[in-house]
């Protein structure tokens, strides 16, 4: 009987002066090999991937996981909490604009 698995973990640090990403993917004291991209035979089916089953779902849940604490979001990724706070700052700066030119404190 093989030994668990350790969880998959994506380290990262910023390269090439702020412009690029160094991704190391490893799962204890293993690590992914540098990513070759090769011609795509025809007719490779999903189930022929390089990650299957439950594999697929942790690697992609650790690679979100690095990618989101180095700041980047999905393409068009809306964070509510963050535009709804500049919004009320930006009509209290308003109110304030009106309530001055009127002459009148605010409630």
């Amino acid at each position: 009987m093989s030994e668990p698995r350790q969880p998959i973990e994506f380290l990262s640090d910023v390269t090439d002066f702020g412009r690029g990403m160094g991704i190391l993917i490893r799962s204890g004291d293993s690590v992914v090999p540098p990513l070759t991209f090769v011609p795509l035979e025809q007719g490779l089916r999903v189930d022929e991937a390089t990650i299957a089953d439950s594999l697929g779902r942790e690697f992609l849940q650790a690679a979100l996981d690095c990618a989101w604490a180095n700041g980047l979001r999905p393409a068009g990724f809306n964070d509510v909490p963050q535009t709804m706070a500049a919004t009320r700052s930006h009509l209290a700066d308003m109110r304030a604009i009106v309530f001055a030119q009127l002459g009148v404190s605010q409630p």
